[in-house]
């Protein structure tokens, strides 16, 4: 959404009132801050700044699985922390923190993973007793091929039981178009996603996702946090800076598109004692 459409949306005059003194920031399409629209030489924290994103290239979906490709996610490492390279201990500790949060989480029995990447964390979530069937969704042709190789490879390694590996199928495809039945899933997932989503197709794209949950169900998302600590600036853990992230949230922006879906949106810190404002994830579970 853009600045025009944020401030003419009918939810945000409420959400307003509750935030008063929110904080506009425009941003290129890279993330960086071109000017906040007030107050630019006071330092506001990440529950006031509402950054908005000005302009970005257009995208086809020809276009993003192209970049997705070239920049794809690694989460599978964590399983090869032996080779790690060097530089991205720290990192790898974040990733492995978010999959520990994510796997306490009340699933239900029929989930969804929207982008779904290598299938790491639709593995993850197979392995919960409760859970009946998984289905991870990615663009990618090689998302799929590698999430089934990584399926394979930990069903002999025995992380996951054969019999819980058969509750996993990986489909390729844009959600928008893919024929999954409506009200089908007890929750929906989008970890690391919605950020690689182009302002202009956000919406339609949630959308798709909101049309798949059942009435009572949960929408689970993560994604990077544009005003994580300053600490993580220092450590050089910051994860919003990425070439195939096209979209940038606060806590306060990413609640407020979400409310105008779901009553319910609480947020999880991803380190003990640390407020969820400021780390480098914002993780949330949403229902109504």
């Amino acid at each position: 959404m853009n600045y025009e459409e944020i401030i003419n949306n009918k939810y945000f005059q409420e959400f307003l009132k509750k935030n008063p003194d929110l904080r506009f920031v425009g941003v290129s399409g890279d993330g960086e801050e071109v000017f906040r629209l007030q107050d630019k030489n006071i330092k506001y924290k990440g529950d006031r700044l509402f950054p908005v994103v000005l302009g970005g290239k257009e995208w086809s979906l020809k276009d993003q699985e192209a970049s997705a490709e070239k920049y794809k996610d690694k989460i599978k490492r964590i399983f090869d922390l032996k080779n790690i390279e060097k530089g991205r201990e720290e990192s790898i500790k974040d990733d492995i923190q978010r999959i520990k949060i994510v796997e306490k989480f009340n699933f239900g029995k029929n989930v969804l993973e929207f982008g779904c990447s290598d299938g790491t964390v639709s593995i993850h979530i197979a392995r919960n007793k409760k859970v009946s069937r998984v289905v991870g969704v990615d663009v990618r042709k090689s998302a799929i091929k590698d999430a089934n190789n990584l399926l394979k490879r930990l069903t002999a390694e025995k992380f996951i039981r054969k019999k819980d590996s058969k509750k996993v199928d990986f489909v390729r495809g844009d959600i928008r178009k893919l024929k999954l039945s409506p009200k089908k899933f007890d929750t929906v997932c989008a970890f690391e996603v919605l950020e690689h989503i182009h302002p202009k197709d956000l919406t339609a794209v949630f959308e798709s996702l909101y049309k798949l949950m059942k009435p009572w169900g949960n929408m689970m998302i993560s994604l990077p946090n544009r005003y994580p600590n300053e600490k993580y600036y220092k450590l050089g853990r910051e994860r919003w800076p990425w070439p195939d992230h096209k979209n940038f949230f606060s806590k306060l922006s990413l609640e407020f598109f979400l409310r105008q879906y779901f009553k319910k949106v609480k947020f999880y810190p991803l380190y003990k004692g640390e407020p969820s404002v400021e780390a480098i994830y914002l993780m949330c579970v949403c229902s109504n």
